[in-house]
This record gives C-alpha cells, sequence and structure tokens, in this order.
C-alpha cells in the first residue's frame, strides 16, 4: 500500500478471457507474512474506454490450448500497477475464505455441466448407434454397442441424481463441500470417459472434426482440471472423514 493505492507486481497464468477483458477480480498478496490470512481480493480495471492496456497491465502472451478454443487464454503481467485503495472487493486478508465459498458455487456448476455435456454426447451416440450400418444393420444392434450406451446411460442418470440431491442442499442453506467435492470429481471422470467411449462408437469419424465428439472429447478434459483438480477434489473429500 503506497497511500491511498496499491501497487501490484508479478504474473498471473491460465487467465480466461485475458485479451478481451476491460475489467477484473484479482487475487492478490498483501500481507506475504500472513499466509492464507495475506490475501485479499480487488476489483481493477486493466484496459482504458479504448481498449488499451493501462499503464504497468499487459498480457504477455495468448497460450495454445488443447481444447476450450472458444475462449482465450492469457499470461497476465503487472509491473507497478497501481489502483486505488477503495478497489478491495470483500474485506483486506479475507479473499481466500472468499475464494474458498465462491469455488464451491464453480465446483456445483462444473459438476451440472459435465452431467450435461455428457447427456448430449450420449445422445449422439445413440443417433450414430442407429444411422451408422455394418454387416447389413445399426451398429447399435450388436451387443458391444448397445452394451455401451446402456453403461453411459445409467453413469450419466447416477451424477446427475447424485449432482441434484447437493444441489437441492445447496438451495436450502446448506454447506456441504464434501459432497459438492464429491460431484464435481464424480461427474467430471463420468464425462471423460463418456467422451471417450463415444469417440470410440464414431470409429474413425470420431477422430474427425467433421464430427463434434472429437471437440467435446478435448473441452471436457478441462472439467477435471479447473476450479480444483481431481487430486484436490480427494484431498477435500478425504479429509472431511478426518484423515
Amino acid at each position: 500500500l503506497d497511500g491511498d493505492e496499491y501497487v501490484i507486481n508479478g504474473s498471473k497464468t491460465f487467465i480466461t478471457n485475458a485479451a478481451r477483458a476491460d475489467f477484473m477480480v484479482l487475487v492478490t498478496k498483501t500481507d506475504p507474512d500472513a499466509g492464507h490470512d495475506g490475501i485479499t481480493l480487488m476489483l481493477i480495471d486493466i484496459r482504458d474506454e479504448d481498449g488499451n492496456d493501462l499503464p504497468g497491465f499487459s498480457v504477455a502472451q495468448n497460450l495454445e490450448k488443447l481444447g476450450m478454443h472458444a475462449s482465450d487464454t492469457g499470461e497476465l503481467v503487472f509491473e507497478d500497477f497501481r489502483v486505488p485503495a477503495d478497489s478491495v472487493l470483500g474485506q483486506v486478508g479475507k479473499g481466500f475464505y472468499h475464494i474458498s465459498w465462491e469455488l464451491q458455487s464453480e465446483r456445483l456448476v462444473a459438476a451440472a455441466g459435465s452431467n450435461a455435456s455428457a447427456e448430449r454426447l450420449l445422445e449422439t451416440a445413440i443417433e450414430y448407434a442407429n444411422d451408422r450400418q455394418a454387416f447389413g444393420r445399426p451398429i447399435g444392434k450388436f451387443q458391444a454397442i448397445r452394451h455401451k450406451i446402456a453403461d453411459m446411460a445409467t453413469k450419466i442418470e447416477a451424477s446427475k441424481q447424485f449432482t441434484y440431491s447437493v444441489a437441492w442442499r445447496v438451495n436450502n442453506g446448506e454447506y456441504p463441500v464434501r459432497e459438492i467435492s464429491m460431484a464435481k470429481l464424480l461427474s467430471s471422470q463420468m464425462a471423460c470417459e463418456v467422451a471417450d467411449e463415444v469417440v470410440q462408437i464414431h470409429g474413425g469419424y470420431g477422430y474427425m472434426k467433421e464430427y463434434e465428439v472429437e471437440r467435446a472429447w478435448r473441452d471436457l478434459r478441462l472439467n477435471r482440471i479447473g476450479a480444483g483438480t481431481d487430486e484436490v477434489m480427494l484431498e477435500v473429500i478425504g479429509r472431511s472423514y478426518g484423515l
């Protein structure tokens, strides 16, 4: 803090919409010696009305990704970037707790998104299995394909119902961190498994950009990383049992 301004130095990577945003919520370290109690959120402008970077801010690079090409992702750099002291969002030193609360919502939304994506992929697989002919009949008439679809449908429905139950609890004022983590873990792993099976059902066509399944296969892989990796979810769940 310098007078009535904070001076920000450092960099951030894997930032969505880095090249397009005019403002952002920035996680800053306002007290380096206070551990997680030294984290503060700030709502800051990063570009002027003409879209030019403000002094001290720049995008170092736009990152190329496996999937999610519909949104840009970049690395941000702050060099003596000054923001007013009233840019603080929430309370000074309480950023970690604000993030922890919001992460639960993000994880539950991610679970719902994974379920919806898997459901769409299942519809695609069923349609393809009915249309694609092999040995004089639709491939969906073969037990191997039929069982794949039955297995996917069962896992999708189980994940959906569990996610619904967790969402209901949240909607009724509960804060079930363990179950939110379970829903995120279960649904994201399930969606990736479904995407892989649907590509397999499509055979060579599943590997071609002509069909949407190859994009889903690439995009869904992020769901096991973003908003907390599978390993973080497992740690949250494990610790909730006192382990």
